[in-house]
């Protein structure tokens, strides 16, 4: 059966994307946020995470200042502080403040991560990319931390209990990720019969 695809051109349309909220100093030493999805991991060795900002934006100028930032991961049921922090540039308003969210400080980096936010990962800039509309950061990973009641029984992160959500650019809505399906990497006994070595 012929499969049918339909031609969209040249769009920014592959996802979902994942739900950070970064947190930055702005130039007045004032704790703010701002929400990306155009974002993820781009390194393991050293860690790092890229994000995506246009130059227009409130956190842009602060970040390059600073040399920090912070990825923050909500949990489903902080979707409402979650969404504030990318629907009003920071240049109006204080959002930790008008959220009620707290910031905090890992030593020796001038970037506030969310308190209440299960996960924080706290990032020196690494690199700067300019690639038009967009300039992507990419942040090494110095410390990652995980909220105790977010962690299985063996002390590693619990996705089930960390709860994120994701964002569809298409339709602008927030999804939450559903259960669990499929162990990974085990799919090559259902496609090579024989043994091949690693």
């Amino acid at each position: 059966m012929e499969i049918l695809k339909k031609s969209f051109g040249a769009k920014p349309l592959t996802g979902p994307f994942p739900v950070y909220i970064i947190g930055y100093n702005d130039d007045q030493e004032i704790p703010n946020l701002v929400a990306v999805s155009w974002a993820g991991m781009v390194c393991s060795e050293p860690p790092c995470v890229s994000i995506s900002l246009r130059k227009i934006r409130h956190s842009y100028l602060s970040i390059m200042k600073n040399r920090a930032f912070t990825v923050n991961v909500p949990s489903l049921n902080q979707i409402d502080s979650a969404d504030f922090t990318g629907s009003i540039s920071g240049k109006k308003c204080k959002k930790f403040d008008l959220t009620g969210l707290s910031p905090k400080y890992f030593d020796g980096y001038n970037a506030p991560f969310v308190d209440e936010y299960p996960v924080n990962a706290i990032c020196q800039l690494m690199h700067t990319i300019d690639l038009g509309t967009h300039t992507v950061f990419i942040g090494e990973i110095k410390e990652y931390l995980v909220n105790e009641n977010a962690l299985d029984d063996s002390g590693k992160p619990d996705i089930e209990k960390v709860n994120p959500f994701i964002y569809d650019i298409n339709s602008r809505h927030y999804y939450s990720l559903g259960e669990k399906k499929s162990l990974a990497y085990n799919s090559k006994k259902i496609f090579i019969k024989e043994d091949i070595d690693e």
